[in-house]
């Protein structure tokens, strides 16, 4: 299949990494697979070389509404040109903005356009504008693929779509997984933006209330934002600095993974929290927050992994000083955690896909062939 794959930009960021995979997953597999994106930045994750790159560099900031009009405009004429001229036959599109200017350029194209939600609607609600925008395109969507029930529901009450639940898909570690960087350990371990939405000021709190019974642990946050100085500021004012250390941006994140101890999701809301599935898969043992949403569907709390009620540091500090002590119990978890490959593996997930796919090529196929009344 000529699969187009549409999203803002390919820098750092869980969607950007997803659609890189799948990228390269549908190339190895025969499929003709483009990415187009609406900025020229470089891209931060690797692709496959079979997969074609289009940079429409149209990802410019706008002064005031008119100009903004004027570039969104643009970017759905130039995001149109590209469509007619890569005929693909599909359309994927990833994040809430970008989605709406794909059903705009792909009016009356004849491609079914797919339009993947990463986050709850419910918790990270759109501007008004692009709100009211969402509502009168996303009927003209193929389908609208979210990633957990919650948002399915969100978007089947709220802007009467067709949903389909697709997850993330999860890779198996079947190789060595090194890193230059040796790791103290014991150690705990959180990945993702450092930005409010994350709750690595929860996770700090936490850590600070057990750090003095358990001396031998530390604490290493991966990854990169705006917060960074904020939390150095807070781990210093909660007396834990030096057990606490900020990593960055890592492309080997899995890597670094492999030699934590425990690891921590401690978001406010999630999309769907890949480095979570990401832990499991390779056997560390959990524990998250329970917000909106997706860790309440990944994890069965006491069997793979533990589940505290969302934004109560008190509670995460009590779990983390059980799963400190108590290395059996970080062992059982970890086992078990294992089990998320198995529910959301690579060919599981991208059958899925792939069955989306057919169905709706076929249904485009009946609605072209269909005679004018």
């Amino acid at each position: 299949m000529r699969i187009l794959l549409v999203i803002s930009s390919l820098g750092l960021g869980g969607a950007e990494r997803n659609v890189s995979r799948m990228a390269n997953f549908w190339a190895a597999r025969g499929h003709v697979v483009t990415i187009v994106t609406l900025s020229a930045d470089e891209d931060f994750y690797r692709l496959d070389q079979r997969v074609a790159r289009h940079k429409l560099g149209v990802l410019v900031g706008s002064i005031g509404l008119l100009d903004a009009l004027w570039r969104n405009a643009q970017r759905i004429a130039r995001l149109r040109a590209t469509i007619r001229q890569l005929a693909p036959e599909v359309v994927i599109s990833f994040l809430d903005q970008t989605n709406v200017l794909a059903l705009l350029a792909a009016r009356r194209l004849n491609v079914p356009v797919i339009v993947s939600e990463r986050t709850d609607p419910a918790v990270r609600p759109l501007k008004r504008v692009w709100r009211a925008l969402r509502r009168v395109t996303y009927p003209h969507a193929a389908c609208v693929v979210v990633q957990t029930s919650r948002a399915a529901a969100y978007f089947r009450d709220n802007e009467k779509v067709r949903t389909v639940v697709i997850p993330n898909a999860v890779e198996r570690a079947s190789f060595v997984l090194y890193s230059e960087r040796i790791l103290p350990r014991p150690n705990v371990m959180g990945i993702g933006r450092l930005a409010p939405e994350k709750g690595f000021d929860l996770l700090l709190r936490a850590f600070a209330l057990v750090a003095a019974v358990h001396p031998q642990w530390s604490l290493f946050l991966v990854g990169d934002g705006a917060m960074r100085g904020e939390l150095q500021r807070l781990a210093n004012d909660l007396q834990v600095a030096s057990r606490v250390t900020f990593l960055g941006s890592q492309q080997e994140v899995i890597a670094l993974l492999a030699q934590a101890d425990l690891f921590v999701l401690s978001s406010r809301f999630e999309g769907f929290p890949n480095a979570l599935c990401e832990a499991m898969a390779i056997g560390r043992a959990v524990v998250a927050f329970d917000c909106p949403s997706g860790p309440g569907e990944i994890i069965r709390h006491g069997e793979n992994g533990l589940l505290v009620p969302p934004e109560d540091v008190a509670k995460l500090a009590e779990t983390l000083e059980c799963l400190m002590r108590d290395p059996l119990l970080r062992n059982r978890l970890g086992e078990r955690a294992r089990d998320v490959v198995v529910r959301l593996g690579v060919e599981e997930i991208m059958a899925r896909w792939e069955g989306l796919f057919r169905e709706l090529t076929k249904e485009s196929t009946r609605h072209a062939e269909r005679p004018p009344h």
